[in-house]
């Protein structure tokens, strides 16, 4: 599959999700042994995900991937559906608005992480994080797999 044919596809899949009402937060297309697996994490603007949202997203995403996935996958595949979890990922500038004031972990290279609260995002793309009273102003881009402490 082509990179661009991917985020097409990758992009009705979110677009469905949202239309559902939830938070699509990441969608990943991977190759295994058993064949594809495409993978959709989602979560709510207002409360905790359960078993019974992942199964309805779970339902339409099969749907629509039965229907016109076929330009997009070859043979069998699997699907994935499931919450972020406490840790999740902040992948958009959106997720730092969102969870300004909260408390994440960021990789600072060689395997060590660091743990930062979000003090403030700017419209720029820059975000003022705060370390035991040391703040650091940067690109959100710029750091490496930022995620929530749960």
């Amino acid at each position: 599959m082509s990179a661009s044919m991917a985020f097409a596809f990758k992009d009705r899949i979110r677009r469905l999700v949202e239309d559902l009402g939830y938070i699509c937060v990441e969608v990943k297309l991977v190759r295994d042994l058993g064949g594809q697996v495409v993978r959709v994490t989602i979560d709510s603007p207002d409360a905790p995900i359960g078993h019974g949202d992942c199964e309805a997203v779970s339902r339409k995403v099969g749907e629509l991937l039965d229907g016109e996935g076929e330009g997009f996958l070859k043979g069998r595949y699997y699907l994935e559906v499931s919450s972020p979890g406490p840790n999740r990922p902040l992948l958009s500038l959106d997720d730092f608005r969102r969870f300004k004031g909260s408390k994440i972990r960021v990789s600072t290279g060689k395997g060590k992480k660091r743990t930062y609260f979000i003090d403030d995002v700017f419209d720029d793309g820059m975000v003022r994080l705060v370390h035991e009273g040391e703040e650091l102003v940067c690109p959100w881009g710029d750091l490496k797999n930022p995620r929530l402490c749960g």
